[in-house]
C-alpha cells in the first residue's frame, strides 16, 4: 500500500490510532493518504527481470511470486545461484545430480519445488539428520535414487562453505529461501500444536474435564476451545472449517459467531484475532488477513493500484 513509508513512522501512526484490529485500519490509511508520511531511507524502487508488482497485502511476497507454484519463469542467475545454495544446503547429495533435478520437469528451475521433492522422499526429520552428518539409511538412498538424486559416499570431500559468508544476488531467490524456511518452521509448529492437543484431550478425558463444542457437540479439552466475544465455545476444528467456508465460499472477511439463541436469532458476537490465529492454518490466516485488509482499504475510500494506493476522488 505505502511501500516507501518509513516503518518507524508507520508504527507511530498505528500506535496513535490504537490500531489493534482490522476495523481500525481505515483511520490509519486515511491519515497516510491525506497527511503524507516519512519515507524510508532503505526503500528500493528497482525490480529485476523476475519482478511482478505485489498486490493486496503481499504477505511474504515482496516480489509478487507464488513460491508454491512453478508457473513463473526463473532466470539464469536464479538457477545458477540456486544450484550453488542447494549444493551447500544438501551436502549429502552428489553435485552432478542437483542441477539436472532442479531444472528438470518436476522442479522446472524452482528452489521451493526442489526442497519439497527432497523432503517428500526423505521425510523432514531425515533431511535434518542428514544435514547434520547423520547416517542415511538404504531405504532413503533408494527413494532419492528413484527421483534422480544420488547420496555421496564421503560428504567431507565436497562442502562449499557459503552459509554466513555468501548470499544469492538474485533477490527473488533470497526471498524464496526465507519463505521456505518460514514454511518449514510453520509446519513443525503445527505438528507440535497437534501433539499438544492430543495430550490435552487425553488428560481431559481421563479426569472427565472435557467441554462440549457448540457446533459439532464433540467433547474436547478446554485447551482446544475458542470463544466469541459473547462467550460461546467452539472447538478449533469447527472454527477452522467455518472460517474456510466464510472466506472461500461466502467471500467474507469478518467471522461472526456461529451460535443461535433460544429465540433462533444469531449471536452478534465475533471472534477476536487471537482466537482466529489459534484456529487457522497459516495459509488460510494469510488469505483472511488479506481479505480483511482489502475490505478496510475499500471502507477508507482508497483504490489499490499496483504497489500504490491513492484516495479515490
Amino acid at each position: 500500500m505505502f511501500p516507501s513509508c518509513s516503518r518507524k513512522f508507520a508504527s507511530s501512526v498505528t500506535l496513535r490510532f490504537r490500531c489493534t484490529e482490522y476495523h481500525h485500519l481505515p483511520a490509519v490509511l486515511n491519515h497516510l493518504a491525506s497527511s503524507g508520511y516519512d519515507k524510508s531511507s532503505t526503500y528500493v524502487t528497482s525490480r529485476n527481470e523476475n519482478s511482478v508488482i505485489s498486490k493486496g497485502m503481499g504477505i511474504g511476497r515482496v516480489w509478487g511470486k507464488d513460491y508454491d507454484s512453478n508457473g513463473w519463469k526463473t532466470t539464469d542467475v536464479y538457477r545458477e545461484e540456486a544450484v550453488k545454495y542447494l549444493t551447500d544446503a544438501y551436502p549429502f547429495l552428489a553435485v552432478q545430480g542437483i542441477k539436472p533435478f532442479l531444472t528438470g520437469n518436476k522442479c522446472r528451475g524452482h528452489y521451493t519445488a526442489f526442497v519439497a521433492e527432497v523432503t517428500k522422499a526423505m521425510g523432514y526429520g531425515s533431511v535434518q539428520l542428514a544435514k547434520g552428518g547423520g547416517k542415511i539409511g538404504d531405504d532413503v538412498r533408494l527413494k532419492l535414487s528413484d527421483i534422480g538424486l544420488t547420496v555421496v559416499k564421503n560428504r567431507r570431500t565436497r562442502r562449499i562453505k557459503v552459509h554466513g559468508e555468501w548470499e544469492p544476488r538474485d533477490l527473488v531467490l533470497r526471498e524464496e529461501i526465507d519463505y521456505v524456511a518460514g514454511k518449514q518452521q510453520g509446519d513443525m509448529e503445527a505438528k507440535d500444536v497437534e501433539l499438544a492437543r492430543a495430550i490435552a484431550r487425553g488428560e481431559a478425558e481421563e479426569c472427565g474435564g472435557t467441554v462440549e463444542c457448540g457446533c459439532c457437540c464433540d467433547d474436547v479439552a478446554f485447551e482446544e476451545m475458542c470463544q466469541c466475544d459473547e462467550g460461546h465455545l467452539f472447538c478449533l476444528d469447527c472454527l477452522r472449517r467455518y472460517a474456510e467456508e466464510q472466506l472461500f465460499g461466502q467471500q467474507k472477511s469478518k467471522l461472526e459467531c456461529m451460535s443461535l439463541g433460544e429465540d433462533g436469532k444469531k449471536c452478534k458476537g465475533c471472534f477476536s484475532q487471537d482466537m482466529i490465529k489459534r484456529a487457522l492454518p497459516k495459509k488460510v490466516l494469510e488469505k483472511l488477513e488479506e481479505a480483511a485488509f482489502l475490505s478496510a482499504v475499500e471502507s477508507a475510500g482508497l483504490e489499490v493500484r499496483g504497489e500504490r494506493s491513492e484516495a479515490m476522488t
